[in-house]
């Protein structure tokens, strides 16, 4: 029996001889390829899901900056028309709570630039504009909010 094992070996190591250099060759490169081909999906599959997640964040970005605009415009409504507080000679003027170290931003961090531009007569508004920051310090992303008047 241990003679018979023998000879089934010999006949079988004939065989590999005579296909072995193709055998081996063709099953590397299908397992390379196969490899590589696993590994350029998961790059991709990676990359869309971390462009996705930073979307997601600045979602969030944006919507703070077009609050902290709209709060600006809010601002610019009550203090030009309600108070009459736009009587500056040159007729325009700005007002920003993006500086003083944050101290003066909104309580998310974002802040507002607000400004109002007057006809040349300076009787009435042409102009109201605010730009909202989602960050003061950064102001990575700013959205503008502009009333005109005609």
């Amino acid at each position: 029996m241990i003679h018979s094992k023998l000879i089934l070996k010999k006949h079988n190591s004939k065989f590999k001889l005579h296909n072995s250099g193709r055998a081996g060759q063709l099953m590397l490169t299908t397992v390379l390829i196969l490899g590589g081909t696993m590994i350029g999906a998961s790059l991709i599959a990676g990359f869309l899901t971390l462009r996705s997640i930073r979307q997601g964040g600045l979602a969030v970005d944006s919507a703070q900056a077009i609050f902290a605009a709209d709060a600006g415009l809010d601002f610019m409504f009550n203090k030009c028309f309600k108070l009459s507080g736009c009587t500056d000679a040159s007729g325009s003027g700005s007002f920003s709570i993006c500086g003083n170290n944050g101290a003066d931003a909104l309580k998310n961090g974002a802040c507002y630039i607000a400004s109002y531009q007057m006809d040349s007569t300076k009787t009435y508004f042409v102009e109201l504009r605010s730009v909202g920051y989602s960050n003061w310090q950064t102001k990575t992303v700013a959205r503008t909010l502009v009333a005109n008047f005609m």
